[in-house]
């Protein structure tokens, strides 16, 4: 059996924090892409595509972070179908909140 400390030692893995920190900076990075983009282009594109770029462009070009940075990429994608589908309302609808 495990002992207490030996169960929390993942919290002071410097790996883990390091995935962390790109998988965060990952998910904001394409909310910059949109108004940088979008000045240049002079149309809106849908925010789910900024996701979907940042995940191939991982892809082709990250190194040993591609992973981290390709998930930081595909929770922003979800998140933001959620938001266009509206799924917390519909959530809380169900739920019988408001």
């Amino acid at each position: 059996m495990d002992s207490i400390t030996e169960n929390f030692e993942p919290l002071a893995d410097t790996g883990l924090a390091m995935d962390a920190g790109i998988v965060l900076a990952s998910y904001a990075a394409p909310s910059l892409y949109g108004p940088t983009v979008e000045s240049m282009v002079g149309m809106d594109i849908p925010n789910e595509l900024y996701g979907a770029a940042h995940i191939v462009g991982a892809e082709m070009w990250a190194g040993g972070s591609k992973r981290a940075i390709q998930i930081g990429g595909m929770v922003y994608t979800i998140d933001q179908l959620a938001h266009r589908f509206q799924v917390r309302q519909r959530l809380q609808n169900a739920a019988g909140g408001n």
